[in-house]
């Protein structure tokens, strides 16, 4: 009978060295899955906060992309403005050319005119 004692003693020693090992373990382990929840909620937090901060920035982009696009569409104007004004320029420089030759022209028949009086 002692000896199944001291064999159930033995037992009960062994089962509690490895309950305590298997609850250090599961100590650990508990401690790890904290720590890896707490940086994961950390990582979710700067995430969303970083994809907030990239949606302003895309939101700034577009306003930028149209803020150009309208400059450009005044500027095509203004070029379209200053090319039909150059056109007329030139016509109007041709007009008054050709004006400046009939007044030429009238000046020496009048001069003529003037010498046959």
């Amino acid at each position: 009978m002692k000896t199944k004692f001291d064999e159930v003693d033995l037992q009960h020693g062994t089962l509690t060295i490895q309950h305590e090992k298997v609850r250090e373990q599961y100590d650990q382990c508990k401690l790890d899955l904290d720590n890896a929840i707490e940086k994961l909620h950390l990582t979710n937090k700067v995430r969303h906060e970083t994809e907030l901060k990239l949606t302003e920035e895309q939101e700034r982009c577009r306003s930028l992309q149209d803020v150009i696009r309208d400059k450009d569409e005044q500027l095509h104007k203004r070029a379209q403005e200053i090319e039909d004004l150059d056109k007329r320029v030139i016509e109007l420089e041709r007009a008054n050319e050709t004006v400046e030759g009939k007044k030429a022209a009238i000046e020496r028949q009048f001069d003529i005119t003037k010498k046959q009086l």
